[in-house]
């Protein structure tokens, strides 16, 4: 009797004792730094908890913390706090796995009825700045595709849709132009137009126009931090979008250029963005611009011989909303007008599916084949 206890107290021992190694072997250290949204630079003294323990630690002067964790706390989740700014939360299951974590606070926006109006605008550029630099943390940032509706109409009458795949390899990780065309590929899975193109002009997709519209994911607009200072800011006040509270700021360019417009060419560059109160996210723009030629892209393959004597005018309105994996396209809204001429595209994203790697390139000539199965039964989206 007495060595059968002896045996279960070992085994009793030795079960214990590889619980406790099996649960340190599951530890492991976060290393990251604190950063103000707006301005990039370091949060001091910022405490980095996990809710509900006595595990936490504090950024350094230069913003820098470590924090002990353990694959155990898995279900928790990490607070971040700090003086005068929003606090943020993480699930300890994110940060598994992960060498360096960059963890972005929003400053607070006090009540605009107590500060005049140079200093409105001044929290208005603040608003944007720290939107554009939170974008990596509110959006998809993992490769996917879109499945999406299009429908084209142009000033003689003519109205056609399309549905067209489209991958991103990175997402929202890169505002970069580069990044922007070479990680985007498209191609058209059904047209409605039941006879073939009699023009090259009337084969265009006019993809490029509309997809370049989203200032989230393209450079060359209000949310390129370093030509912000180049716009005219107003907060116009608060509204509710989509259920959420947001800043609905104004914003007119003093001199557009690439850089700040997305387009060399361009007279005039103005527009209004939806950000909201929270959590700093882009859930809509509305944008004019004015030039005196063509398409702003470089894919007008349809340019008119007038075209330097051209007035032109383009207006885009671009919604965004919620996906699994964060903040995505919604819709885009095109509105091109020459010498009074007028077209409009409308697209619909109406789909997210993973991300397909056999489309290589664009489609900028369309010639599908009309399928009338499809159409009959496909209910077109608004």
């Amino acid at each position: 009797m007495k060595q059968m206890k002896y045996y279960i107290s070992v085994f009793l021992i030795l079960s214990i004792a590889m619980t406790f190694s099996h649960i340190v072997a599951q530890n492991f250290t976060v290393k990251g730094v604190v950063l103000n949204a707006e301005t990039n630079m370091p949060v001091e003294f910022a405490n980095i908890g996990v809710e509900n323990t006595y595990l936490g630690t504090a950024s350094d002067l230069n913003g820098y913390f470590e924090l002990e964790l353990s694959n155990a706390l898995s279900d928790k989740t990490v607070m971040i706090s700090a003086v005068g700014y929003k606090t943020k939360s993480f699930a300890v299951s994110n940060w598994v796995d992960v060498e360096d974590v960059k963890i972005q606070l929003i400053p607070m926006n006090y009540d605009l009825s107590e500060v005049d109006v140079t200093a409105k605008s001044k929290i208005g550029y603040g608003i944007i700045k720290s939107a554009s630099n939170l974008i990596s943390d509110n959006y998809n940032t993992h490769a996917f595709s879109y499945k999406c509706f299009l429908n084209t109409s142009n000033g003689n009458g003519n109205e056609s849709s399309q549905i067209f795949l489209m991958t991103d390899k990175t997402g929202y990780q890169s505002r970069t132009f580069t990044d922007a065309f070479e990680n985007r590929n498209y191609k058209v899975i059904e047209n409605s137009k039941q006879e073939e193109p009699q023009s090259f002009s009337e084969g265009l997709t006019f993809i490029d126009q509309v997809i370049n519209s989203d200032i989230v994911r393209c450079p060359g607009n209000i949310l390129s931090t370093e030509s912000v200072s180049d716009f005219e800011i107003k907060i116009e006040g608060t509204d509710v979008f989509d259920g959420d509270s947001v800043w609905v700021i104004s914003y007119e360019s003093n001199k557009p250029t690439i850089q700040n417009c997305g387009d060399p060419n361009a007279n005039s560059y103005s527009g209004k963005i939806w950000i909201t109160v929270n959590n700093n996210v882009i859930l809509k723009n509305s944008s004019v611009v004015t030039r005196n030629n063509t398409f702003i892209h470089g894919n007008d393959f349809n340019e008119p011989q007038n075209a330097p004597e051209a007035k032109v005018q383009y207006e885009t309105e671009v919604t965004y909303r919620k996906s699994e994996e964060g903040f995505i396209l919604n819709t885009v809204d095109y509105k091109y007008t020459i010498n009074s001429k007028v077209s409009k595209v409308f697209l619909k994203v109406i789909d997210v599916i993973p991300f397909d790697g056999s489309i290589k390139g664009r489609q900028y000539f369309n010639n599908e084949k009309y399928n009338s199965h499809f159409w009959n039964s496909f209910k077109k989206p608004e």
